[in-house]
């Protein structure tokens, strides 16, 4: 099986269980990783301390796993229709986010 067909079978596979966009890469070297290393000594990271632990690791893909050969990122839309919780006047009523519904 060619590569071309293994990825758009694994794309087809993954919209028709409902995955909303679908990317598959090579696992290299993260071109961007020297601005993301100077965002992240500019303390823009703010409180999302996540990105600062073992941050080297965003670098290669290998240093997560090193038979790594392609990346498949899979991405869901959480708008739901749901009302904006900004929109609720009743104070008893708690406050939704959409990725929460």
């Amino acid at each position: 099986m060619s590569p071309r067909t293994l990825a758009s079978q694994i794309k087809n596979h993954a919209y028709n269980i409902g995955i909303d966009l679908v990317g598959i890469t090579a696992a290299t070297l993260n071109p961007h990783y020297d601005f993301f290393e100077q965002w992240i000594h500019k303390g823009y990271g703010a409180t999302m301390d996540w990105l600062t632990k073992n941050h080297e690791k965003r670098k290669d893909p290998k240093n997560i796993l090193k038979e790594a050969k392609s990346i498949i990122s899979c991405g869901l839309n959480y708008y739901s229709g749901q009302p904006l919780s900004v929109d609720c006047d009743d104070a008893k009523r708690g406050w939704i986010s959409n990725y929460a519904w």
